[in-house]
Formats: C-alpha cells, sequence, structure tokens
C-alpha cells in the first residue's frame, strides 16, 4: 500500500529536559529550507509534559515541502527545524535539527497475474518504493571475521581497513553498514 502524497505530513516532536517545567508548556516551530525561506511556522498542538520530556505534533502542507529523495533519484532537500519551549510566553529552551520528507515502504504484495504473463516468477515482491516510486538500494555490508587470539591482528586490520572505506564512502551507493566494536 503506497501512502498518499498528497495527505498533510505529520511533524511528531519530543524533546528531552532536565528539572520542572514551572507552567504549561507550548512548543513554537519554524521550518526554514535551504534558501532562508520559512515553508511553515506555528505551535504544536496535544502538548504533554511528564518524567522529562515534552511532546507535541503538527501538520504540514505537502505544498509547503519539497520531497527528500536518495543519491541519483533527486535533490535531497532538507529543513533546518527550529522547536522553541514556551513557558508563560518566555523561551526556555531551543532545539534545531535538519530533517527531510520522505516516505519508504516494502512491497510485499503478491505477484499479478499480468505480471505471471510477462514471465515474472510467481510469489511476493521484496522492492522497496520511495516518495511512491521504485527503486533498489544500493550498498554494501562488511561483516568483520570472529575474533580469536590467533586471529586478533586479522580482525583489527580488516576493521581498519573497513573505516577507511566507510570514511571515502563510495558516492553511489545508498547504504553502507558495518558493525562497530567486537561484539555483533
Amino acid at each position: 500500500m503506497n501512502p498518499d502524497q498528497s495527505r498533510p505530513w505529520v511533524l511528531n516532536a519530543s524533546i528531552d529536559h532536565l528539572g520542572g517545567l514551572s507552567g504549561d508548556g507550548d512548543i513554537v516551530f519554524k521550518l526554514v529550507d535551504a534558501k532562508g525561506r520559512i515553508a511553515a511556522s506555528g505551535k504544536l498542538s496535544n502538548v504533554t509534559t511528564q518524567q522529562g520530556l515534552i511532546t507535541g505534533s503538527t501538520f504540514i502542507d505537502p505544498v509547503c515541502v519539497e520531497l527528500w529523495w536518495p543519491h541519483e533519484l533527486g535533490p535531497q532537500n532538507l529543513y533546518n527545524l527550529t522547536l522553541d519551549i514556551m513557558v508563560e510566553s518566555r523561551c526556555v529552551a531551543t532545539v534545531q535539527r535538519r530533517i527531510g520528507f520522505r516516505t519508504i515502504v516494502l512491497d510485499e504484495s503478491v505477484i499479478t497475474q499480468d505480471e505471471l504473463d510477462m514471465g515474472i516468477a510467481p510469489g511476493n515482491r521484496w522492492q522497496f518504493k520511495i516518495n511512491g516510486h521504485e527503486f533498489f538500494a544500493k550498498g554494501s555490508n562488511f561483516i568483520p571475521v570472529c575474533p580469536s587470539s590467533k586471529r586478533e591482528r586479522l580482525y583489527a586490520n580488516l576493521n581498519a581497513r573497513a573505516r577507511r572505506i566507510l570514511a571515502t564512502r563510495d558516492r553511489r551507493k545508498d547504504a553502507v553498514a558495518v558493525p562497530i566494536g567486537r561484539r555483533w
């Protein structure tokens, strides 16, 4: 099932805070694009405060934001989100993050009769869709050798090589995964 790209985006925010907030808190947000234009702003609704966490949500009109796409499929549109925690009309804390807007779905639907007639094998799909469009994720995965007393040096060398590869990651890949540390 594909998400409806024309529906409003839901922006959920949860912010940790130390100590109690004196009075009821509000969260004011501002979403700014890469050119410095305000895409959306206002107050979050359904704001709750409990045990060091203040949360709230709002809807963002889809015409206000551009979608984020993986490398080589489109632009990586990012926005600067500023959240101000307000208590009695006074800003007591500010949080800033860079965010993007996208949907990603793993399509596991059954192969149709039309697809069977075209020669596609029966069964279920295993196809990612981003923003409603099919794509193949390119990437690599490095699983280090299991360390033992005799293999410690080999293990260290392979991990060092993997970290160098990650540091100069191939720009054509969408994902690179490597376990960090010696436990997995």
